[in-house]
Parts: C-alpha cells; structure tokens; sequence
C-alpha cells in the first residue's frame, strides 16, 4: 500500500511592527524550517501549532483562523478593531468606535426555566461525574447553566458548563472590574464566549463575543457602556446565586456517587 504523502506546516503568531497584538498565519514546513522564515520577515514571532496535510500547503499571513484551529484562542481574545489578536497577559487598547451607552442591566440564569434540564438531572450529573472520576480521574462536578442577560431591551443567552474553577474566573473578572483595570473573562476552555471590561471613570465598557466553533465566525454580541457600580452588582448577584446552587446539587452528586458505589461494592 503506497504511503502517502504529508506536507507539514505550523501555526504562527507574529508581529511586523511594534502595534499591539498579533497576526496569526500559516508557515510551510517543519518547526526549524518556520523559525528560519519567521526570523527573516517578522520582527517577533511565536510558532503556536505543528501539523501535517495531505495536501501542499503554502505560507499565507496573515490568514483567517477556521473551525478547525479554534482549539488554539481558548486564551486568546480577538480585537475586531485592530484586526489582531492579544494573549492573556496582554491589555487590548480600549475601542475608540461608538458603543450603546446602557441604562441598566439585568443579569439572570436558569437550569432550563427554572426546572431541572436533562443535562442537569440527578442521573445525567451523575452518570458524567462518573465517567469523569472513574476514566478520567477529574473529581469535579458539572451543571449546565441557561444565563439571560438584558441590556436596556436587548436579550442575550449564553449557556455554560459551570463548575468552582469557572467561579474562580467570575470572581478574578469581577475584581479587576472593581479595580478600575481592564478585565477579561474567558468562562472556561469548551466555551466560546468571552467577555472584555475596559474602565471609563464611573462607568466600564463591555464587549460580549461569539467565537463561535462551527461558523468560523468571531462577532460581538453585545458592546455597551455602564455604570461600573450597576454593572458589578448586577454580575456579582449571578454568581452568588448560581454558585449556591452549584453547592446543592454538587452535594446531591457526590452523595448519590457515594451510594452508587456502596451498591457496587
């Protein structure tokens, strides 16, 4: 059987001036032969991703990330104005470009209108926590959570897996907010919605973006200004809320393992 034949390439960041945040792109070639061409056409670069084709693959920067290398902006955050992309510990220039100057905000969850889904059924928790334990050694619980946000008439619906590390993010997001420090909150690596404060005196500007997986799309949402105290005690009041309820039905799983197993035994 003739083996056939793969064209490797690797993902790149990379920079051919001193402005903020990066251009993403694709190097024909192994790693060595990427450094090489990275270090004599961009002024500062960083390889991301090696991979194979079947097909030939050429060098195209910048290039349009798709689908298939969503996996690699888990941390990244997308500045549509700039057309760049920025790391974690980097700070996005606020956007000089007009938002919506927001009266009020409401900020509400559910688990699938105020009932149980089927995702967040006894048996469903439990079954995933299960396989979650057992296969995977991972001893956290999940719970899906259905959260509205209403900004003056406009209604936004973003769904999550929600579990203590993903309270932690809530939390860190919210402080910087406090702080008067750009913040961003990326909700947790599987979802792909994140949300970006700059500070503006008493107020904040939000900006809610879709990276949405399976349309190769990056959008905002939702981009808006508001007063900084409003905004905070709406967010902070979610996540209370949403994190006693995660306790209960944390508690109710870890007990219906702990029988589940006595049975087996």
């Amino acid at each position: 059987m003739k083996k056939t034949k793969m064209y490797p390439f690797c993902q790149i960041l990379y920079k051919t001036d001193d402005s903020p945040g990066w251009l993403y792109g694709i190097i024909a070639g192994d790693k060595n032969t990427a450094e090489q061409k990275c270090k004599k056409n961009f002024t500062s670069y960083q390889i991301v991703g090696e991979n194979k084709s079947t097909k030939e693959v050429k060098d195209h920067y910048p290039y349009k990330l798709n689908s298939a290398d969503a996996h690699l902006t888990t941390d990244w955050i997308y500045n549509i104005e700039t057309d760049r992309w920025f790391l974690p510990e980097e700070t996005i220039p606020c956007p000089a470009s007009p938002c919506t100057d927001a009266k009020k905000i409401k900020i509400g969850f559910d688990l699938s209108d105020g009932k149980r889904s089927d995702d967040n059924s006894l048996r469903e928790l439990l079954e995933y926590y299960t396989e979650e334990k057992d296969i995977y050694c991972n001893d956290t619980v999940y719970i899906t959570a259905c959260i509205t946000i209403k900004v003056d008439k406009k209604k936004i619906w973003l769904c999550i897996n929600y579990s203590g590390y993903v309270y932690e993010n809530f939390i860190n997001f919210i402080e910087g907010v406090k702080a008067d420090k750009y913040s961003y909150l990326i909700i947790d690596e599987f979802n792909f919605i994140k949300i970006i404060s700059w500070p503006q005196g008493e107020k904040c500007r939000i900006k809610i973006q879709s990276y949405e997986v399976f349309i190769d799309l990056i959008h905002d949402i939702a981009d808006f200004s508001i007063g900084k105290e409003v905004f905070i005690c709406s967010i902070s009041k979610l996540i209370e809320y949403l994190n006693n309820t995660y306790k209960r039905l944390d508690k109710e799983v870890r007990a219906a393992y702990k029988l589940q197993e006595k049975k087996l035994k």
